[in-house]
């Protein structure tokens, strides 16, 4: 065993919590907490007390090993499983997350962020064909009625929304299984931040390249309408400009979702207690503006498009809506975070 795991288990043989060995040693549970996890080491004046208090030799914490007399403490005592250390930790209010844990937390989290990236896209592309159509019915009516092009359009359109809805419900119901990532304060295990650290760094480059892929997908996606309006092209031509505007951003949006949900997923591990607190408070205030927003968004788009029958223009609220919802989320978040700030 390594000295972190000596520490803890010999604490736990003791039958002390963090708290008792840190009042034993003069020091504060966030050292003794530290050193279990491998993130620091005790001086060597700590590592005499250590061997005193739990009557080992320093040699023996030392020495990796070296598991000899800790037999001798407690011939009796059973080995201690991830489930006595999580139970441990439990009881001070925080929670015990092991590689194996943290790894699988990254795998989900990497494939929720590519279906939600894509459940989005979808919502993006759901009127490309109900737009193309409209503008066929309006310059060829020989070849399409507007009824029949709204019917089949719309019909797609919903399709593709309700696709959209399922994969979000999917997602949210395989998050819960690692919910306590994001709610509860962590303990990681030794050798889980360093991993973790090792993984973001890899990917931070990566990340940071798709989100400006993603952006760029965006800008240029509004070259076609810009050209076919310059061109004064047919209405089946600019239809058509405005669907490839609106796969072009549907692509840059999910490249976007995609590559910052999984930089956000390191960071939720690596969260230090305080920033994770506060975050919570953060989200408690204003956790119920994504949903408002968007439903609003939703019944204006509906009913004016189904009164004015005007869907090939009515899209133009998406774009819209979501470069307005960034806006208002950061001001409502700004303005509470100074309001906790100014609470304390």
């Amino acid at each position: 065993m390594i000295m972190s795991e000596k520490i803890m288990s010999l604490r736990k043989k003791m039958g002390w919590s963090q708290e008792e060995l840190a009042n034993e040693l003069n020091v504060s549970r966030q050292s003794v907490s530290k050193w279990e996890t491998g993130v620091s080491i005790p001086d060597m004046a700590k590592i005499v007390m250590m061997s005193e208090v739990f009557g080992v030799t320093t040699d023996y914490l030392l020495k990796e090993g070296a598991n000899d007399e800790i037999l001798e403490l407690n011939s009796s005592s059973q080995e201690i499983t991830s489930s006595d250390i999580k139970k441990d930790y439990k009881k001070e209010g925080k929670t015990f997350v092991t590689i194996e844990e943290a790894d699988a937390y990254l795998d989900l989290e990497k494939k929720n962020s590519l279906e939600v990236g894509f459940g989005v896209a979808l919502c993006i592309w759901s009127s490309i064909i109900l737009i193309i159509l409209e503008s066929i019915s309006e310059s060829k009516p020989n070849v399409l009625r507007e009824s029949l092009a709204s019917a089949i359009g719309v019909s797609i359109m919903f399709i593709m929304i309700a696709i959209a809805v399922y994969i979000f419900f999917t997602r949210a119901s395989r998050a819960e299984k690692f919910s306590y990532i994001e709610k509860e304060v962590l303990e990681l295990a030794y050798g889980v931040e360093a991993s973790i650290k090792r993984k973001k760094e890899a990917y931070a480059h990566i990340g940071d390249m798709n989100i400006a892929l993603g952006v760029v997908a965006i800008i240029l996606g509004v070259i076609p309408v810009v050209v076919a309006s310059s061109m004064d092209l047919e209405e089946t031509y600019m239809g058509a400009s405005v669907g490839l505007m609106l796969f072009m951003i549907g692509i840059g949006v999910m490249t976007i979702i995609k590559a910052s949900s999984i930089k956000s997923s390191f960071k939720k591990i690596l969260e230090d207690e305080e920033s994770r607190v506060y975050r919570k408070l953060v989200k408690k205030e204003i956790g119920w503006l994504p949903g408002v927003f968007f439903s609003t968004v939703t019944a204006i788009y509906l009913g004016y498009s189904f009164i004015t029958e005007d869907w090939s223009r009515s899209w133009i609220i998406w774009p819209v809506a979501s470069v307005g919802f960034a806006a208002l989320y950061g001001y409502v978040e700004r303005k509470v975070k100074h309001k906790l700030e100014y609470e304390k």
